[in-house]
């Protein structure tokens, strides 16, 4: 009986193990493919998105608040410009009736609102 129960034993540790790789995987991203892993998105500073906007002519922060809240009916509140992986988008902060604040995404080149 000795041996029966150190084959127990030893089946259990195997599993304790395979279920803490497991675990370990899926919070560290290993088992991500390498383009999830990558950055998808970099958010300018002030001085930056004046310099993105004369480079690569995008249009005005204003001019972005103004979409998401015309789309949304609600009252924006701050926009930042942000380089994606597809290309420059706008993250608007807005303030519905209900008080509720939410996030639209307006893609620079067109101003026209997108998907994050």
């Amino acid at each position: 009986m000795p041996g029966s129960r150190r084959k127990r034993h030893a089946s259990l540790m195997i599993r304790r193990l395979a279920f803490a790789f497991v675990v370990l995987s899926a919070l560290t991203g290993a088992g991500r493919p390498a383009f999830a892993q990558a950055l998808r998105r970099e958010c300018l500073n002030p001085a930056e998105t004046l310099e993105a906007i004369a480079q690569h002519r995008l249009v005005r922060p204003g001019d972005a608040l103004s979409a998401a809240a015309f789309v949304s009916k609600a009252e924006a509140l701050s926009a930042k410009l942000c380089r994606w992986d597809s290309g420059y988008k706008y993250e608007i902060t807005l303030l519905r009736r209900d008080g509720k604040i939410i996030r639209a995404h307006v893609d620079a080149a067109s101003g026209l609102p997108v998907e994050p």
